[in-house]
């Protein structure tokens, strides 16, 4: 049985190799129509929200969810 990661462990660990690169120049590689995807819903938790959350706090650019209809 393969155990799920704890969401607390994960962000840090995920957090710590956010750290270790430069959101100015992910965003300027992703361009300025890049659109993060995952398959969960907004609201939950995912490495997507992750990635915005420390783009947004990096570069000071909204990482809006998209509408979902």
């Amino acid at each position: 049985m393969v155990k799920e990661p704890r969401e607390d462990v994960f962000r840090e660990q995920f957090g710590q190799q956010l750290a270790e690169l430069d959101a100015h120049a992910v965003m300027e590689e992703l361009g300025p129509d890049a659109i993060l995807l995952c398959w969960e819903a907004p609201g939950t938790f995912c490495h997507r929200r992750l990635v915005a959350e420390w783009l947004e706090r990096e570069t000071g650019v909204p990482v809006p969810e998209l509408e979902v209809s």
